[in-house]
């Protein structure tokens, strides 16, 4: 699945929207058994990531409260890497 957001908010806006954003549809997806990445781009190129691995079929992996990551960064950090 991939979703596409387009809104009129400022740059400004954007940067203190997308980790709550991100936050949100974390918390959204919690309670499902899936494994899944989300990331978000704004216009001023700050990137924010979160994701759930593969989740185990033990019972302590799937009743775990959710293990994400945020990673904010700006366009071009990442760009020595590749």
């Amino acid at each position: 699945m991939v979703i596409r957001f387009t809104s009129t908010l400022t740059p400004e806006d954007e940067t203190c929207v997308a980790p709550a954003l991100l936050k949100a549809v974390g918390h959204l997806l919690e309670p499902f058994p899936i494994s899944y990445s989300l990331r978000i781009e704004t216009i001023a190129g700050d990137v924010v990531e979160d994701g759930r691995p593969k989740i185990r079929s033990d019972s302590s992996a799937a009743s775990g409260p959710h293990q994400g990551r945020v990673v904010t960064a700006r366009r071009g950090d990442f760009d020595s890497q590749l």
